[in-house]
């Protein structure tokens, strides 16, 4: 007669990694993040039913998304992201727009592998993706960005270009000027031109490339700024009231 399984308590799974946001930004630096990401999208390409999904709930305040999905091609992983994500949070409690979570299984035995911090992932993934496609887009010597927007994202953004092209001058734009000022005195490196300008327009007048990363409710950039053989990455709207979008 076959033995009875042992008690979960006595079953070895491994350890659960709980990782902060600044275990993971030590952790993923922008080329081995950007090489992640290169592989995944060609094994999406090459597997489109491998697709994730993603379901939304409307709260009072905002939103709640769970995106989730197999690692694709092989299916070793599961992955689930929680994000919450409340536009006024700052102004109402002193927190951030997006808090979340993302959870790690292995999909063949089942084991959780890893809880980790969404903001800090988030944030890495996105200015991976920013800095994947400018590989595609933007002429390989680029020298000057613009950042519109200096909140969470935009150091993320920076870290990710520079590890891709020689950038030597950095144009800056918040709506809030002591950010920008404050963002520009943290990110000065030797050999690295930082400028906090007045409007967008002056921010983007020559620039190679051009990332705006804001919650904005209009078009930033319109048909009579400097734009010409410029790359631009509109970083995806994350609310419905968001616009990242030109305007003619």
């Amino acid at each position: 007669m076959p033995s009875s399984p042992p008690p979960s308590s006595q079953v070895s799974t491994g350890d659960l990694l709980l990782l902060s946001g600044r275990d993971l930004e030590q952790l993923l630096q922008p080329a081995a993040a950007l090489e992640a990401l290169r592989h995944t999208y060609q094994q999406l390409a090459n597997h489109r039913s491998d697709q994730g999904r993603s379901i939304g709930f409307a709260v009072s305040r905002g939103s709640i998304h769970v995106k989730a999905g197999l690692l694709p091609g092989s299916h070793l992983a599961f992955a689930a992201k929680v994000n919450v994500n409340l536009p006024d949070n700052w102004a109402a409690h002193r927190l951030p727009t997006i808090q979340g979570v993302v959870l790690l299984v292995d999909a063949l035995d089942g084991r959780p592998l890893a809880i980790m911090e969404s903001m800090a992932l988030t944030g890495i993934r996105t200015a991976a993706t920013t800095a994947l496609a400018a590989t595609f887009g933007a002429r390989k010597d680029s020298r000057v960005a613009a950042l519109i927007g200096c909140g969470a994202q935009a150091r993320y953004q920076l870290d990710a270009l520079r590890n891709c092209f020689p950038i030597e001058e950095v144009r800056l734009f918040d709506t809030n000027t002591a950010l920008a000022q404050a963002f520009a005195t943290a990110v000065r490196r030797p050999g690295l031109r930082i400028s906090p300008t007045s409007n967008v327009a002056e921010a983007v007048d020559g620039a190679d490339i051009v990332v705006t990363c804001t919650t904005s409710k209009s078009a930033l950039l319109t048909s009579d700024m400097a734009l010409r053989g410029c790359f631009v990455a509109a970083v995806g709207a994350d609310n419905p009231r968001s616009r990242r979008s030109t305007r003619s």
